[in-house]
């Protein structure tokens, strides 16, 4: 009964894994962001990091498994290549949220993980050691990711804080998994004797490589992920984003159909802001508008009012 649940469980995170990266596609066709070609990208490569783990558990499984195989590190090659792919594009992912564009801070983590990876399993020869140094890599790349995060976040003016994305919450969130995930690595790779187990208890053999905790995390980024791609949809539905090659114009143009939609713009208002946050003045709008200067003065008052700011400057 239980090999039955834990089959139809990890169809499930499967199924989460495909459907957020379907949804990112989504997300990076109509906005272009990258954000979301990053996340789809991971969870294209959780996917078959679980695939791996569930290949062993339900295709090669067999009667006669050993206590002593219980710390076997199944197809690692694998788990190192998965697992680069998953916690690398988390990583670009929260740079490109944070804005840093430095090549050699995007690659640098996903390089130590797998040489990390890699020494444990050349240099650790201990099994129940060698399996929790293993995995625990991946907790590891997270708590940079996540020691990132606040760095950048704090780091931030207090009045711009509010639009430091993902929101701390869902970060908050995420620590207390990847605690959990921890616990749960050293609960079954370090203080458990599988020599305690008998085979009728056949779904313990399961936790050897697999972390409920982490599926957990994946779900919960999943959601993260997905409820921002679909915000993303609904403010393109009617309008494609608009070609750039500036990152600073690139910026205004993956936010600004949102930021209309807060506030109730009009579309002649959203280009007028855009065009206010190039720089432009009035008289410069008017001209490459056609439109008269009083029309737009009185379009500029109208963005001011709905967005409550005292001025153009304080947009």
């Amino acid at each position: 009964m239980m090999e039955f649940i834990l089959f139809f469980y990890t169809l499930i995170i499967m199924l989460f894994a495909a459907l957020a990266a379907a949804t990112c596609l989504s997300g990076f066709l109509v906005s272009h962001r990258k954000s979301f070609a990053y996340g789809m990208v991971m969870f294209v490569a959780y996917f078959f990091d679980v695939s791996i783990v569930f290949y062993h558990d339900f295709i090669v499984h067999n009667e006669s498994l050993d206590p002593v195989a219980f710390y076997d590190i199944n197809s690692p090659v694998m788990f190192i290549i998965c697992g680069a792919a998953v916690f690398g594009s988390l990583w670009l992912y929260f740079c490109e949220k944070a804005g840093m564009y430095n090549p050699v801070g995007e690659i640098l983590p996903t390089v130590m993980f797998v040489a990390m990876s890699a020494a444990v399993l050349i240099f650790v020869t201990e099994p129940h050691l060698r399996i929790f140094l293993f995995f625990i890599n991946r907790s590891v790349f997270l708590a940079v990711i996540f020691v990132f995060y606040f760095y950048n976040y704090f780091s931030t003016s207090a009045k711009n804080r509010p639009q430091v994305r993902p929101k701390p919450i869902y970060v908050q969130v995420a620590i207390l998994i990847t605690i959990g995930i921890v616990s749960e690595n050293a609960i079954f790779q370090l203080f458990t004797n599988p020599y305690d187990f008998e085979k009728s208890i056949a779904p313990f053999w399961f936790f050897a490589e697999r972390s409920i905790a982490e599926n957990m995390l994946f779900i919960w980024l999943a959601i993260m992920l997905s409820i921002d791609a679909c915000r993303t949809i609904s403010v393109h539905f009617n309008k494609a984003p608009l070609p750039s090659t500036d990152r600073s114009i690139k910026n205004i143009d993956n936010l600004l159909p949102s930021y209309c939609a807060k506030y109730n713009l009009s579309a002649r208002e959203g280009e007028i802001l855009r065009m206010i946050l190039m720089g432009s003045d009035n008289s410069q709008m008017a001209s490459s508008m056609h439109l008269a200067l009083s029309t737009v003065k009185k379009h500029v008052h109208n963005i001011i009012a709905k967005v409550n700011v005292d001025n153009k400057n304080d947009i």
